[in-house]
């Protein structure tokens, strides 16, 4: 593969399958569910392509004013996910693919059993409770309520909200658009579709199936970028990555204009 052919296939992951761009909400649903997962905007060290990346709309920030709507509106209407997961960066993932981080990343058990096992802090067993009780609920009534119980700065609130969408626990359900927009939040399992969660892959299916997803979307990557990004210790990122180069399901190639070999789809 030269760069020429690299560039051309990374431009044609911006668009629809077709050649169709993304400009409207419908688009954008579509383009989530062709590509399994995005980051919201772009992320040092990531190969894959944003949704801001693939905003035929443009705009003149990292993170284009259609991805900022999409973010609200494209989970308020159940088309996708959007959750903290790419470095601790908004991330958009389809119903489909979310059965592989969701066997991955959720342990599955009742805030009390993981609130006792250490698992869950006092905070983040808090809101899930609120949350469970009344939600969905909005940024600012939310953090209102954890106020009253916990004092402290918002920081603390912001970063158990963020960890509660690291492991698939809470994930945005809708928003306020007007202004700075607020997220409102919800339990994903009560978000997901009817038997999305059931029947849950095997941990090793799912890191397979969520390494060639990372590598079709980037086209081409470093090896050790997918289970860095995946959050994988090494050990075991570098092993899903020679279990599949083994058995031909990728390649590592030299692309001209990238340092070493890089990971890539079999020609």
């Amino acid at each position: 593969m030269d760069k020429l052919t690299l560039d051309r296939l990374r431009r044609s992951n911006l668009t629809l399958p077709g050649g169709r761009v993304v400009r409207s909400d419908r688009d954008a649903a579509r383009w989530i569910d062709a590509r399994g997962f995005a980051p919201l905007a772009p992320a040092d060290g990531c190969s894959l392509p944003s949704m801001s990346d693939a905003d035929a709309n443009g705009g003149s920030w990292e993170v284009t004013d259609g991805s900022w709507r999409w973010k609200d509106t494209l989970p308020e209407a159940r088309a996708c996910v959007y959750t903290k997961f790419f470095r601790g960066g908004g991330t958009f993932i389809s119903w489909d693919q979310l059965p592989y981080f969701y066997v991955l990343y959720a342990t599955g058990r009742s805030a009390a059993e993981d609130y006792q096992d250490g698992l869950l802090s006092r905070m983040e067993k808090h809101i899930l409770g609120l949350i469970e009780e009344s939600g969905p609920l909005d940024s600012r009534d939310l953090w209102k309520r954890v106020r009253a119980d916990f004092g402290g700065p918002r920081s603390r609130f912001l970063g158990a909200l963020a960890q509660l969408q690291k492991t698939f626990r809470l994930t945005v359900c809708g928003g306020s658009l007007e202004g700075w927009s607020i997220h409102h939040w919800d339990l994903l399992t009560r978000q997901a579709p009817a038997g999305a969660l059931d029947d849950l892959p095997l941990p090793d299916e799912a890191r397979e199936q969520l390494l060639l997803k990372y590598v079709a979307n980037a086209v081409a990557c470093p090896a050790d970028e997918p289970g860095r990004l995946l959050r994988w210790d090494r050990r075991r990122g570098r092993q899903v990555v020679d279990d599949l180069v083994a058995r031909k399901r990728l390649s590592l190639v030299v692309v001209e204009g990238l340092p070493g070999q890089v990971l890539t789809l079999p020609a």
